[in-house]
Order: structure tokens, then sequence, then C-alpha cells
């Protein structure tokens, strides 16, 4: 079984797909305007606010599969 983290336990590549995930949940939220033109743009603490109560694996992330292969 994998490890389990928090949000703030993620790699930089792991925070980076949440970053692409999370922006593509505000892209489908557009009666919302948050300031974000891509997920470059999105700050680490927003990430850490909005996936404060997940856990997650290396398994979650597809950046871990090439590790695994």
């Amino acid at each position: 079984m994998s490890n389990v983290m928090t949000v703030k336990d993620l790699n930089r590549e792991q925070l980076n797909e949440l970053k692409e995930t999370y922006f593509s949940v505000l892209a489908t939220e557009s009666e919302q305007e948050y300031g974000f033109t891509d997920e470059t743009d999105i700050p680490d603490e927003v990430i850490f606010n909005y996936y404060n109560e997940m856990v997650f694996t290396n398994d979650d992330f597809f950046c871990s599969c090439r590790d695994h292969k």
C-alpha cells in the first residue's frame, strides 16, 4: 500500500498536477471570476486550503506513474 499524504506533503510535480485539476474545476464554474489565467497563477496556499481535508497516495497522481514502470 502506498503511503498516505496530505496536500502539504506533496512534491512540486504533484502539487502542480493538483493545480491543473483545480484550474479545470474553476473553468467549469463560469459564473465566478477567480482571476487565474492558467494553473501557474494559482498560489500554493489556495491549493493547500482547497484540498486541506483530503488524503493522497502516489497512485493518485499521473506524474507518479512513470516512477512505477
